[in-house]
């Protein structure tokens, strides 16, 4: 058979396949500043900021929105706290959340964590970023992890079926709007953008965090949306970019202050944007099997007619009065919330039956491994051993060779296809020590 024919069919029969193969699932991803939860100082005390109160607000709140991510600043540094809020605030019901290990950085009181849904996500690795830009420490520690996305409730095949993940960082950087406060959050975000580019390769991420922005001009922001490597750059889900400090023509997205007066939550009403949730471009359109679901960001509570207001007066009718009342007394902040949908393909993809007289050889075939592309579009190797090595090469629907991608891939390596357009590919691999060849279609995103 010719070898275009032979494609075609190919591209038929594969399209077809893994349609009927994906399997679907909707993340909602919350993030939200607790305000001294668990941290007395002389302005929160636990008579204005008891933390019995704070879990029944912050319970009213969970169930409401019903996050399977969540993450939070302003936790008090000790994990009794973050077991506290798993034990009697988000594990009350049948739903089962589970939290991740404490990290700080230094003297630090406030920290960061991350609690998730163990029915739908797992936690791989984290580790925390502390160094800035300049080689100074952050104020606070970065928290970085990787999750992955389970089937396990939503396909009886579960176990065939490839695991997304998403590198998720958690962080809340310096407060104020004096230079010097601006400068220090710029550096800190250069050292979180320059760990990434140095460590990780380009693909799915969220960041989620109190940013403490007044505008989308602050070098800060600059750092997370034009980095000067663009593989990396975030972009803001809501797209509504600006100056978001004390103007009206955000209020819809003011996350700051819930109220007007008193001693422990700030006051000034609702006027800034401080809270935020980011996505890599590879989340925003879907590359690497997660997507951002348009129109899902929001803040909880937010009704856009609250500028340099209180959020529960006049009446708030975006939530549950019960909800709008222990969004006002949880917290200075509003939670902000964002969905993604995850899409479970086939772990691996079968060897491509290839005519002997197409460009691509197949003769010496290696039939133990697998090859196949993870949430991250990259190429990832199985079922080989660890030492060997070998050339992977991408071949276009006309036979000729696009380009090589790896000449020494191994068991452990994450092969980047960033240099690949979507569409149906022929991966041809060869054992660099014994010449055996193997080839693979895949279709990329």
């Amino acid at each position: 058979m010719h070898f275009k024919n032979w494609f075609t069919l190919l591209t038929a029969i594969f399209l077809f396949n893994i349609g009927k193969s994906q399997v679907k699932d909707t993340i909602t991803v919350m993030h939200y500043n607790l305000l001294y939860y668990g941290e007395v100082t002389t302005f929160c005390t636990v008579n204005n900021n008891n933390v019995n109160d704070k879990d029944t607000y912050l319970k009213r709140i969970v169930n409401h929105v019903q996050p399977d991510i969540f993450t939070i600043n302003e936790m008090g540094c000790d994990a009794t706290y973050a077991k506290r809020i798993r034990d009697l605030v988000l594990n009350s019901g049948t739903i089962k959340y589970e939290l991740t290990v404490l990290q700080k950085s230094g003297s630090q009181n406030i920290c960061n964590m991350l609690f998730y849904k163990t029915s739908k996500v797992k936690v791989v690795k984290q580790e925390k970023i502390t160094t800035a830009g300049n080689g100074t420490s952050i104020v606070r520690a970065v928290d970085l992890y990787e999750l992955q996305f389970l089937a396990t409730n939503l396909s009886p095949n579960h176990s065939q079926l490839d695991t997304p993940s998403t590198h998720l960082l958690t962080m809340h950087l310096k407060a104020s709007s004096s230079s010097a406060n601006k400068i220090e959050r710029e550096l800190a975000a250069e050292g979180i953008m320059k760990h990434l580019e140095t460590n990780k390769q380009p693909g799915n991420y969220l960041l989620s965090g109190d940013l403490n922005l007044y505008t989308n001009t602050e070098g800060a922001f600059q750092n997370f949306i034009d980095w000067t490597a663009p593989s990396y750059n975030f972009k803001d889900p809501a797209n509504r970019i600006g100056r978001w400090g004390n103007n009206s023509s955000f209020a819809d997205m003011h996350t700051q202050s819930t109220h007007t007066s008193g001693g422990c939550h700030s006051t000034g009403g609702m006027d800034d944007r401080f809270d935020f949730i980011l996505a890599s471009q590879y989340i925003m359109t879907g590359r690497g099997s997660i997507q951002y679901i348009t129109g899902t960001y929001k803040a909880i509570g937010q009704d856009g007619q609250r500028f340099n207001g209180r959020l529960d007066t006049p009446q708030n009718n975006s939530a549950p009065a019960a909800v709008i009342d222990a969004l006002y007394n949880m917290s200075d902040h509003l939670p902000v919330v964002m969905q993604v949908e995850v899409l479970f393909g086939q772990k691996n993809n079968s060897t491509a039956p290839t005519d002997s007289t197409n460009s691509v050889n197949t003769n010496n075939s290696i039939p133990r491994m697998k090859l196949w592309i993870n949430s991250n579009r990259e190429i990832q190797i199985d079922g080989v051993s660890k030492d060997e090595e070998y050339q992977i090469d991408a071949y276009n629907s006309a036979g000729s060779r696009i380009r090589v991608l790896s000449q020494h891939a191994t068991l452990s390596s994450h092969i980047s296809t960033v240099n690949l357009g979507s569409g149906l590919h022929v991966f041809r691999v060869k054992n660099t020590l014994t010449g055996e060849v193997s080839n693979f279609k895949i279709v990329l995103p």
